[in-house]
């Protein structure tokens, strides 16, 4: 399968009408809104700890247990 850098136009073209033909978001419900709200404040949050240092960005899901639990902590 080729690279998106070397796909032609007619390559591009299944990859260019499945997202016109992609759906529209749904509207989110007002407890959504505020998780939403919720998890971006932590984001920003986090950035402001994390500052200049140099970190690995890992999925939560795979992590061991004592990780997940420091994690958790900060």
């Amino acid at each position: 399968m080729p690279t998106a850098l070397e796909l032609t136009r007619e390559g591009w073209k299944p990859y260019l009408e499945a997202a016109r033909r992609r759906p529209a978001p749904s509207e989110l419900t007002p407890t959504e809104q505020s998780e939403r709200a919720r998890l971006l404040a932590h984001v920003r949050e986090a950035e402001e700890i994390i500052g200049d240092r140099l970190v690995d960005l890992i999925e939560i899901e795979t992590a061991g247990e004592s990780l997940q639990r420091a994690i958790e902590r900060y």
